[in-house]
């Protein structure tokens, strides 16, 4: 679950939003670094008391090392009456900053990034 608050500045008013997300997800692995993910993302509207937009995605995955993979997919993004069909590609980095280190890639892995 998600809260947000958004300022939204337009040409005639400034106005705020306020919305809920929740995003349903399935990851399973398919071979060595592999994988398929199926993700759903309501976003829920308390101005209007109603669903105003909905991400579907459905597509495969690579992790290149512990912290870095990337994406590929077709996304299906629904906002109020108009619907978008697109091909999704995403590259996804994982940091910690509650670590000693802030290593992207560990030690372990073929890929390497110097401090």
């Amino acid at each position: 679950f998600r809260l947000e608050h958004r300022w939204i500045h337009g040409a005639e008013e400034n106005h705020t939003d306020h919305r809920l997300r929740y995003r349903l997800q399935f990851q399973s692995t398919l071979a060595q670094n592999f994988y398929f993910k199926c993700s759903d993302e309501p976003f829920f509207s308390f101005k209007e008391a109603n669903i105003d937009q909905n991400r579907f995605f459905i597509g495969f995955g690579k992790k290149l090392a512990t912290n870095i993979s990337v994406e590929i997919g077709y996304m299906k993004n629904h906002i109020g009456k108009n619907s978008y069909d697109r091909v999704r590609m995403a590259l996804f980095f994982k940091t910690s900053l509650c670590r000693e280190s802030l290593d992207l890639i560990s030690k372990n892995d073929k890929l390497s990034i110097s401090q």
